[in-house]
């Protein structure tokens, strides 16, 4: 199975058609299974990131998408069951986590026919070090933990926003296996490592890893796409 993640800060609402229009073209061109896209908030802009052949899964809560979370499954694959998780453990009211409490952070999980299950998430920023630590993203990364726990032949993709140098990043890879250990995902303005791809199936075998190259002069987002095939 071949997936993308791709954080799209849908925030930035001025330049999303356009950017969005460039990620759907490397999907397009890449032809993923699955592509994990988080900050997309309203459903107005699916029609820019969503290419021919492939169908957009969300939650609504109006006015935006549950947790900005949008899982695109091609339609040569058939979904079974859908469903949002509110993280109990949200942001603070008083500094910059506001805004993530207001989204309300989650995980997206969608099952297909074959009996493989795909989570999207976004966790909670610490807007900061990517290595400190915040108790809240902590008990969400925990409540995702055991969710999956009673699951097989998972994929987890998203934003995760710890580095892997984090206490938290270490207790994940306990659990479930990290497919692109190899390329460092950053965040380009600050150089971040806080995207990751992550599967169930823990082994040694060797997985194709890419960043998207989006062939344009315009960046789509602050954080490098990473293509992989698990």
């Amino acid at each position: 199975m071949k997936s993308i993640t791709q954080n799209c800060i849908g925030l930035n609402f001025l330049t999303a058609k356009k950017r969005f229009q460039i990620i759907s073209q490397a999907i397009a061109t890449l032809q993923p299974d699955v592509v994990f896209l988080q900050e997309v908030m309203l459903k107005q802009t699916l029609g820019s990131i969503t290419p021919p052949g492939y169908s957009a899964y969300y939650v609504m809560k109006r006015p935006i998408i549950r947790g900005g979370l949008v899982t695109l499954i091609r339609d040569d694959h058939q979904v079974v069951r859908m469903k949002f998780v509110k993280y109990t453990s949200q942001g603070k009211i008083y500094n910059k986590q506001i805004f993530d409490r207001i989204a309300g952070k989650g995980f997206f999980h969608i099952t297909l026919d074959n009996n493989r299950h795909f989570i999207n998430t976004h966790l909670l920023a610490t807007y900061g070090k990517t290595d400190i630590i915040d108790h809240n993203q902590e008990k969400q990364l925990r409540q995702l933990l055991a969710y999956v726990q009673n699951l097989e032949k998972v994929i987890i993709g998203g934003d995760f926003n710890f580095g892997p140098q984090s206490d938290y990043y270490r207790l994940l890879r306990k659990y479930l296996h990290d497919v692109t250990p190899d390329k460092r995902l950053w965040n380009i303005y600050n150089k971040r490592v806080v995207d990751y791809i992550y599967s169930s199936e823990k082994d040694d075998k060797a997985f194709d890893v890419q960043f998207i190259d989006y062939h344009s002069r315009t960046d789509p987002s602050d954080h490098k796409g990473v293509f992989v095939h698990v």
